[in-house]
């Protein structure tokens, strides 16, 4: 029999949740994860790494993301680091002033 040394499970909210603020995507992975806490730590106890990556896109280049405090406390208490992929796009205006400027 072979063993995989490295495997992935992914579960996203993108078809579930439609808000574009990243609290309401994280809650609704939080409440599948949490109301089965008991399986997660029972993987993490078998070797069994797990972490949450958060796309963030920005199209001007303000703000960020932000977890409330609960949602920090229910990552830590699964053992889980969250991590942000971050993505900045250029706004409309930007796109047409490099669109004319490459005109010239």
């Amino acid at each position: 029999m072979r063993i995989a040394n490295v495997t992935m499970w992914a579960l996203s909210s993108e078809s579930f949740v439609s808000s574009k603020d990243l609290r309401a995507h994280l809650d609704w992975l939080l409440e599948r994860l949490f109301s089965s806490r008991q399986a997660v730590k029972n993987l993490q106890q078998h070797g069994m790494t797990m972490s949450v990556n958060c796309p963030w896109w920005s199209r001007g280049g303000h703000g960020g993301p932000t977890l409330w405090p609960e949602q920090m406390q229910q990552l830590a208490d699964l053992n889980l680091e969250c991590s942000f992929d971050v993505q900045f796009y250029p706004s409309d205006d930007e796109e047409d002033a490099a669109k004319g400027a490459s005109q010239l």
